[in-house]
């Protein structure tokens, strides 16, 4: 068959009579490229002109969208893919209801590919097995709940509290250095005293030989300080007591002399010794207090503060700037303080400034 001119049959390499023509498609049956150059059904379009489609022709192109005609004409402007031929065009912008799926309305927080349009795929599956996609928000990484501000401000509040507790120390307490020694001892009166006596009483003790000529500063600070602390602190319930432990005797006879000569009176101040193997084991292992046994003049002269609870709370073995009977007095105070504070709500502040070692 010769090539007709204009009709684009040369360049596209097709014959008359070997394209099929198109009708309109059933329901069981895909459409089918008509032939648009060679007539077309009766009252059709001419199929090309020119060797350029027509606005308004059912033309096909070489891929799924065909480009511009090179006029300006969009070759998709009025059909629509797989749509009727002929007479059968329809209207431009205007789709046919009949040949488009109804799609759901996509609500106000309904995702772009949540359950609607794209989601329902399966024809068996029903509405909410796909889970709901949450919406975009670009800050959900960095967002913090109410509730962890909350905390976090709780947290900063007691960071805060804690350092400002350990800086100022509002409150002071002893240490707990260690537990004191048991022991059995003999006093001046030739009466047993233990250390169980001193449950629930605060203890000054010292240590010294019964014939000591370099104890006078010693003995005044103990005197000094049983007649201060039942003065200045407010003991409540509790007891306070001193105990001189002797270095070299343990005959009350002995005792009673050097009760005398210091001023303890056998009654808040008591005198009391043991052999020398149990005296080593109480002063020089249990208090810790030094001294010679071949030579009871050499040795320190130190006092040890006991609590109620039979814990060491002051060790004080060298000399300070303060005089020693006012820092033993007010250190009594505080432990006194503490007791009383233990028994309400102020216990966990006491606690605390055990803690962070609010010691004077």
């Amino acid at each position: 068959m010769a090539e007709e001119s204009g009709s684009g049959i040369g360049e596209d390499g097709l014959r008359p009579g070997s394209v099929e023509p198109v009708h309109l498609q059933g329901p069981d049956e895909s459409p089918v490229v008509e032939d648009l150059v060679d007539g077309g059904p009766p009252g059709g379009p001419t199929g090309a002109r020119d060797g350029l489609p027509l606005d308004g022709d059912d033309a096909v192109a070489d891929g799924p969208l065909a480009a511009d005609d090179g006029a300006g004409d969009d070759p998709l402007h009025g059909h629509v893919a797989g749509g009727g031929a002929g007479g059968d065009v329809e209207p431009p912008g205007v789709l046919d209801p009949e040949r488009v799926d109804p799609v759901d309305d996509v609500g106000a927080v309904d995702p772009v590919l949540g359950e609607s349009s794209l989601g329902e795929t399966g024809g068996d599956r029903e509405q909410g097995d796909q889970p709901r996609l949450p919406e975009h928000d670009p800050d959900a990484k960095t967002r913090i709940p109410t509730a962890a501000k909350a905390g976090l401000g709780l947290a900063g509040l007691i960071l805060v509290a804690v350092m400002l507790f350990a800086v100022f120390e509002p409150i002071q307490v002893l240490p707990r250095i260690r537990l004191a020694p048991g022991f059995s001892l003999v006093d001046q009166s030739g009466e047993t005293l233990t250390s169980d006596d001193g449950r629930g009483a605060f203890t000054l003790y010292s240590f010294a030989p019964v014939d000591c000529g370099e104890c006078g500063a010693m003995f005044e600070t103990m005197r000094e300080v049983r007649e201060r602390v039942p003065e200045e602190v407010d003991l409540g319930d509790l007891r306070f007591r001193l105990v001189t432990i002797a270095l070299d005797a343990s005959d009350p006879a002995l005792l009673a002399a050097a009760a005398e000569a210091s001023g303890a009176d056998g009654d808040r101040w008591r005198w009391a010794g043991a052999d020398e193997g149990r005296r080593r084991e109480i002063v020089g292992e249990g208090f810790r207090a030094r001294y010679d046994a071949g030579d009871p003049s050499d040795f320190d002269q130190a006092f040890v503060i006991v609590d109620g609870k039979g814990l060491i709370r002051g060790e004080y073995r060298y000399a300070t700037l303060a005089p020693l009977a006012d820092k033993l007095t007010r250190h009594i105070g505080l432990m006194a303080a503490e007791v009383r504070g233990a028994e309400g709500k102020a216990a966990l502040l006491y606690e605390a400034a055990h803690m962070f070692l609010c010691y004077p």
